[in-house]
C-alpha cells in the first residue's frame, strides 16, 4: 500500500487550518497559554516581593540597637582638654574619637574645643537599652 505524502507551503497549510477551523483553535490555545504564562509570572513576582519583604523586617527587629544614646554631665579637670574626655567616653557606636570630640563640641557649643577647669560639659554616651518590663 503507497502513502500519501502531502507538503505544504505555509500559506496552503493556513489556509487548510482556517478551512477546517484548526486556526482559531490555535490562537484560542496560544492566548491562553499567554495568560497562564503572565499570571505564574505575576505570581512569582508577588511571591519574591513577599519574601523580601518578611527577610527585610526580621533583620530589621534583629539589628534593632541594644543601645541607647544618652547624655552625661562631666566635671572639667585641671589638663583636661575635648579629645582627653572623648577618649574615656568614646565606644563601638562612633566610627572615630573625631566624630564624638566634634558632637561633644556641638552639643556644648564650644569654640576652638577650649574648656575650662571646673566648668561641667555634656558629653554623649551609649548605654544599654532600659528593658521594658
Amino acid at each position: 500500500m503507497e502513502e500519501l505524502i502531502y507538503h505544504f507551503t505555509r500559506k496552503e497549510l493556513r489556509d487548510y487550518e482556517i478551512k477546517n477551523g484548526l486556526r482559531s483553535i490555535n490562537k484560542s490555545r496560544r492566548l491562553h497559554m499567554k495568560k497562564q504564562l503572565i499570571l505564574i509570572l505575576i505570581s512569582a513576582f508577588v511571591f519574591l516581593f513577599t519574601v523580601i519583604f518578611v527577610v527585610k523586617t526580621v533583620n530589621a527587629k534583629e539589628k534593632a540597637p541594644s543601645r541607647v544614646k544618652s547624655f552625661v554631665s562631666v566635671r572639667v579637670s585641671e589638663g583636661d582638654t575635648v579629645w582627653s574626655i572623648a577618649e574615656d567616653y568614646l565606644s563601638p557606636e562612633y566610627s572615630n574619637i573625631t566624630v564624638l570630640v566634634k558632637e561633644i563640641e556641638k552639643t556644648n557649643h564650644l569654640v576652638n574645643g577650649q574648656i575650662n577647669s571646673g566648668n561641667y560639659i555634656i558629653v554623649p554616651v551609649y548605654i544599654e537599652k532600659p528593658s521594658q518590663a
